[in-house]
């Protein structure tokens, strides 16, 4: 139940528009969801628009509720939610003006809204754009990572059980191990390409076991053709020298067609390519090699961090992040530790995106180059850390997001409601 402003009494979630929204996984009050008003047990507390296509969003939120429910708002009975925590969209003044423009032909005040993000930088230059184009009180702006508790509600129970069987697969890892290190995330986004194009580059790619979904749209529709992909990857601001490079060993990757790591025997690779999940399977790889290099979502805009480097986490395998500044202090902000002195981590305070890719990559190469015996040993340096990590994921992260997190962010949005 909410700890301090909810009471324990039923919060009702009416949802404008289809698409994913954060509600129905969120522990804290009792909280009942509905598509439209009907089969509530009374009006609505909170009316949620999932912003996965604002377009089409908006545009089914005009006319699927009766204006009864929006005057609730109005009146300060109820809040909107715009729901883009599954996403870090960077603030732009277009997007404001469409969402205010929304609440304003709804006759809602911005001040009785509410817009979750999982960007980090997006109050700033949201509340500024406010000012200066007169748009008034702005709406309130909240961080919710939705993704990251999908991932951790997993373990809800039978956390420990799991954490004794990691603990011993964990224990039981050879001294000589296939490769150094295990790269997840299969999407051909552009930080993903750069880094494994780098590996081709260099010749390291056997260093490593690599998932990539390839460029076959056969099997993967959001695939991008690799030229497609190569003219992006010179577009990307400050890394055209780098793409220039690059760019000419994309038919070598190519080549290499998909690869999927964690998929059974027999499974559909198509089917797992086009149904991304957050499920965390046991990969024999981690037991053959000695770190993971996360490359996540972005390297440079929103500022976040998804499941992905949780996954490496909980299962006893240090993590080298390729991702937006300061991902990895975010982490250490859920209660977990981080690797400086196994890894030099101070790319993850570089403001620069080249700079900062450059940086965690050369980290990459000086790991690739020890042996076995080296990193053996940082690996036992570094066990007390691993453990620790392992164990706060599969026990505690959990009724942390529950608990706490989850409770902070209703507690937050029902404050709007008089």
């Amino acid at each position: 139940m909410l700890k301090e402003s909810g009471g324990s009494r039923t919060i009702n979630v009416t949802s404008a528009c289809r698409g994913k929204h954060l509600f129905p996984i969120l522990g804290g009050p009792k909280i009942v969801c509905r598509r439209s008003e009907k089969g509530l047990k009374g009006p609505p507390d909170i009316i949620v628009i999932s912003l996965q296509n604002t377009d089409d969003a908006l545009a089914e939120a005009r006319t699927s509720l009766p204006p009864e429910a929006w005057a609730r708002v109005a009146e300060g009975k109820a809040v909107v939610v715009f729901d883009h925590s599954p996403e870090a969209v960077v603030h732009t003044p277009e997007r404001t003006d469409m969402l205010h423009g929304f609440l304003r032909d709804m006759g809602v005040p911005p001040a009785r809204a509410v817009y979750i993000t999982e960007d980090r930088t997006y109050q700033v230059p949201y509340e500024a754009h406010c000012a200066e184009a007169g748009l008034g009180p702005p709406m309130t702006v909240l961080v919710y990572d939705y993704f990251t508790k999908r991932f951790f509600q997993e373990f809800e129970t039978g956390g420990e059980d799991l954490f004794e069987e990691r603990l011993a697969r964990f224990r039981a890892r050879p001294a000589r191990r296939e490769r150094a290190f295990i790269c997840l995330n299969r999407a051909p986004r552009h930080n993903k390409l750069f880094f494994l194009l780098s590996l081709v580059r260099d010749g390291l790619w056997d260093r490593g076991f690599i998932s990539f979904s390839g460029f076959d749209k056969t099997f993967n529709p959001y695939a991008k053709s690799r030229h497609k992909l190569g003219d992006e990857m010179l577009a990307e601001p400050g890394f055209e020298d780098l793409a220039a490079e690059l760019v000419p060993h994309i038919p070598a990757l190519h080549a290499k067609g998909s690869i999927v790591l964690g998929v059974d025997e027999g499974a559909d690779e198509g089917h797992v390519l086009n149904n991304a999940t957050i499920e965390d399977p046991p990969l024999p790889e981690r037991d053959q090699s000695w770190f993971t290099v996360v490359t996540e979502t972005e390297f440079s805009g929103a500022r976040r961090v998804t499941e992905k480097p949780f996954k490496s986490m909980l299962n006893f395998h240090p993590t080298l992040m390729i991702g937006t500044e300061r991902s990895l202090e975010l982490i250490r902000e859920l209660g977990f530790q981080t690797y400086d002195g196994y890894f030099d981590e101070s790319y993850d305070q570089e403001a620069d995106p080249r700079r900062r890719f450059d940086m965690a990559y050369a980290e990459v190469r000086r790991l690739c180059a020890l042996s076995d015996e080296q990193l053996y040993a940082m690996e036992q340096q570094i066990a007390e850390v691993m453990t620790f990590n392992a164990h706060w994921g599969l026990t505690r992260a959990p009724a942390l997001y529950r608990d706490e997190i989850d409770v902070k962010l209703m507690n937050d949005i029902l404050r709007l409601i008089d």
